[in-house]
């Protein structure tokens, strides 16, 4: 039995490609088919690349990766990388080193030179097959949770539920005491979001201190977050002085508030006026919400201001980071997760 990979024609592929997508994934409700264009089309810095590995003796497609370019800054300098997603196996062919002979190909460009590297968030079962073939582990993406309200968590609980009822309205005050407005804000969403210079500007100031990031500004923002398209995502813009000094991008499902995006000057006051004031918001004008729910990079700077504010770790959502560079003077600083600045946004699909 013989394995061959070769380039998909992701436009004709199209059906081949969702439906080792959905058949492999645990998320069957997830709109794959309504993100194809989004994802593998309308990038604003080009479409997937996308590889088949097929069961050459039965003409059979036994999975798929694909790549989406990225363009990112390292040490102020513009790259176009590629972010690897959608990575599925048929279920019968995972132990016969398919999903290893499939990974090389991505490998192979940026060892050939042809891109300068590349980055992953694989889940558990995939993490082994990128360490395998040389990417390296760059830290865990970890999920952090702040309850705003305790009724969410009693609501099995009759008489519990109950209490949990009338002690949230003095929760709610004890926290709209310890988060003030500090700053000026505005909440938009759909096609009121606009995006300006300064969400640039602010990308560079952060690449200033962590040299790994990608690159935020207005078409890959506009793209990302108003175009999304299964996540209807709100953008919190936080100004002092009149300027941008930081945003976040989140969207709401039941009764949590997932926080996308937080995205700040690269001081920790400000950061810590940013959250204070989303919260803030949040108590006031979200009155069906008991969570706010966030999943980072362990080595984000932001990371102690979210702990220190109450936000605790939830272990139910960790993964990997995986990134990998051929690029001789690339190479160690890729490698090195201390120098990303990564939040949840960078998993593009």
């Amino acid at each position: 039995m013989g394995y061959v990979v070769k380039e998909a024609n992701i436009q004709k592929d199209k059906e081949i490609l969702l439906n080792l997508l959905t058949a492999n994934r645990t998320r069957k409700d997830f709109p794959y088919e309504k993100r194809h264009q989004w994802l593998y089309f309308d990038n604003p810095y080009g479409p997937a690349t996308a590889w088949i590995i097929w069961d050459d003796k039965n003409a059979y497609p036994a999975g798929f990766t694909a790549v989406y370019p990225r363009k990112m800054l390292v040490k102020g300098c513009e790259y176009t990388c590629w972010n690897c997603g959608d990575f599925s196996i048929e279920k019968k062919y995972r132990t016969l080193g398919v999903a290893v002979q499939l990974r090389k190909e991505a490998k192979r460009h940026v060892d050939q030179g042809e891109i300068p590297f590349l980055y992953a968030h694989p889940n558990n079962q995939m993490v082994h097959i990128h360490l395998k073939v040389q990417h390296q582990e760059i830290g865990h993406m970890k999920r952090f949770v702040l309850p705003i309200r305790v009724s969410h968590y009693l609501k099995n609980n009759g008489l519990a539920k109950m209490a949990g009822l009338m002690v949230d309205p003095l929760i709610a005050g004890m926290v709209k005491f310890k988060f003030r407005k500090t700053g000026e804000y505005e909440n938009l969403a759909g096609e009121n979001m606009q995006f300006n210079p300064q969400y640039r500007e602010l990308c560079q100031e952060i690449n200033a201190v962590r040299p790994v990031m990608g690159l935020r500004e207005d078409t890959y923002l506009d793209w990302k977050f108003r175009h999304h398209p299964v996540h209807p995502f709100k953008l919190f813009n936080y100004c002092e002085t009149g300027k941008l000094a930081g945003y976040i991008f989140y969207y709401e499902a039941r009764d949590t508030i997932y926080l996308t995006e937080f995205v700040c000057q690269p001081e920790r006051q400000v950061e810590q006026r940013l959250l204070s004031t989303f919260i803030n918001f949040c108590i006031h004008h979200t009155p069906h919400i008991c969570s706010i729910s966030t999943v980072t990079h362990e080595y984000n700077p932001a990371l102690p201001v979210l702990k220190a504010n109450g936000f605790k770790f939830r272990d139910d959502a960790t993964s990997s980071v995986i990134a990998y560079s051929a690029h001789p003077e690339l190479k160690a600083v890729v490698e090195d997760g201390n120098k990303w600045f990564m939040n949840v946004g960078d998993r593009d699909g």
